[in-house]
């Protein structure tokens, strides 16, 4: 009785394998399917994608602080200084996240292929963000087949695929990243007093808002 009992198990436990497996590559198929059928694309709504975005061109190519050039093309609607200069009120983090992007794309010296580039980078990060949801869920001893279950069900069910595939310039997938990139080093490193911890949240809290 004691042997059909074990042998039952490991059956079991051989049909949820191959079913984690199953549902493995299925995910992966989705995101390679949503990557393919990802069109790249210049367009960059204004005022949240570009003023998340003009911390890059105005640094990179006109090499100052000056936002009322790049501002002036989308728009004349703007606050301007006593001094003359537009007050960019959205935060630099985004842009030091799409940095990497941006400095790969500047060989091409065109604005409209560093956006494309950014754009992506953009839906990668959202896509990246399920890695850290996932991670957070198995500390919580939840099955690898559950957990991938969920989060294939936030990235679905949620904002994200919206923002991570059809307005990928706004920060919304950052934010995604950065926030349950958060939880994860929160959770996995709680109790710990180590100067790292604190420079690792420290580092993400910052660039997140």
């Amino acid at each position: 009785m004691n042997k059909k009992f074990k042998k039952q198990e490991h059956k079991n436990l051989l049909n949820k394998q191959k079913l984690n497996l199953l549902f493995t590559k299925v995910l992966y198929i989705i995101i390679f399917v949503f990557a393919i059928i990802y069109l790249p694309t210049p367009i960059w709504h204004f005022p949240d994608g570009i003023g998340y975005y003009s911390y890059l061109p105005v640094l990179f190519e006109q090499k100052n602080y000056d936002f009322k050039p790049l501002f002036d093309l989308y728009t004349t609607n703007v606050a301007i200084t006593n001094k003359g200069f537009v007050v960019n009120d959205f935060s630099c983090g985004s842009a030091i996240m799409w940095l990497p992007a941006y400095i790969i794309s500047r060989i091409f010296e065109s604005r409209s292929v560093s956006i494309i580039f950014v754009n992506f980078f953009s839906s990668l990060l959202g896509i990246f963000s399920l890695f850290f949801v996932y991670k957070t869920l198995l500390l919580f001893k939840t099955e690898k087949f559950i957990a991938k279950l969920i989060s294939l069900f936030i990235f679905l069910g949620s904002p994200l695929v919206f923002y991570s595939y059809v307005i990928p310039q706004n920060p919304h997938t950052v934010t995604a990243f950065l926030c349950s990139a958060f939880l994860y080093f929160w959770l996995s490193t709680y109790g710990q007093k180590k100067l790292a911890r604190w420079v690792l949240l420290g580092l993400i809290l910052g660039l997140a808002t």
